[in-house]
């Protein structure tokens, strides 16, 4: 029996058994990073919303403060509308 290949096959064998904890830590870390990848995605959506509402509450605001009731009326009206959600709301 060739002693030198069953020696191989060992030591390889033994490679991958103790890589085995390197690996399932690559492999969660890659999870959890493209995890938290898609969470900063959907976290970055709102920043935009924000601004857009900002935008719409501005408006609103300097017609009022420009005795234009009617549009801002309309404006604040969007803006509850489109983004129901907005810290801008009730201020």
């Amino acid at each position: 029996m060739n002693t030198e290949y069953s020696l191989k096959i060992s030591m390889l064998w033994q490679l991958n058994y103790s890589m085995r904890p390197l690996r399932v830590t690559l492999c969660t870390l890659a999870l959890m990073s493209e995890m938290l990848i898609s969470m900063s995605a959907i976290n970055a959506a709102p920043a935009q919303d924000e601004s857009a509402a900002m935008k719409i509450a501005q408006t609103a605001s300097a017609a009022q403060n420009g005795d234009d009731f009617e549009f801002a009326a309309e404006q604040w009206e969007t803006l509850i509308k489109e983004y129901p959600t907005s810290k801008l709301i009730g201020k």
